[in-house]
């Protein structure tokens, strides 16, 4: 496989639509990061806190060899709460964090999440919600900027996910077509 490529086949349940599991599904939550000590808590608090089960949930830090004090941060959440754990990214590039996440991810839901960004209350359960009402391959939002300090804060518009999954269903939008068939190849 190309370097940070995903080694292991994926669980028996991951690319299967929500209507056909038996069980609600798990979620893995995968962070690409580099340098964001500034922003990293705020960020994994915010995913921490959806309304999901613990068993349901893991979050997956994948650090690009910050030199900054992100490891730290996160080695501290991650010494808090048993669903986080912090991988290395030896290549510095988001696209193998990807990777590295997807390689180890147990989760049925692929959800990606950058270090500078806040999800609000409830929306992975939103997305759980339209991925099985809808049977798209992916949901998501539109992203809200908002400045927060010396970045820009990007944050999950709440009524986005309908619309995204409306689009990435509909077979007249290319774009959405292209979307979910991104998607659906990572997992």
């Amino acid at each position: 496989p190309a370097r940070g490529a995903p080694t292991r086949r994926p669980t028996a349940r991951r690319g299967r639509p929500l209507q056909q599991m038996a069980a609600a599904p798990t979620f893995s939550v995968i962070m690409p990061i580099r340098n964001e000590a500034d922003r990293i808590a705020t960020t994994l608090r915010s995913v921490l806190a959806q309304d999901l089960p613990p068993d349901r949930m893991e979050v997956l830090v994948v650090d690009g060899r910050s030199d900054d004090d992100t490891r730290e941060v996160v080695a501290r959440v991650a010494g808090d709460d048993p669903r986080v754990r912090l991988l290395d990214n030896p290549e510095r590039v988001v696209p193998t964090a990807l990777n590295r996440g997807l390689a180890e991810a147990r989760g049925d839901v692929i959800v990606r999440v950058d270090g500078h960004c806040a999800l609000p209350p409830g929306y992975l359960e939103r997305c759980e919600a339209l991925l099985a009402e809808t049977g798209a391959d992916c949901v998501g939002g539109m992203v809200e900027s908002r400045p927060s300090g010396r970045k820009l804060c990007c944050a999950p518009a709440p009524p986005a996910p309908r619309a995204l999954a409306r689009c990435a269903t509909s077979p007249s939008s290319a774009h959405g077509v292209a979307l979910a068939a991104v998607f659906a190849s990572l997992v």
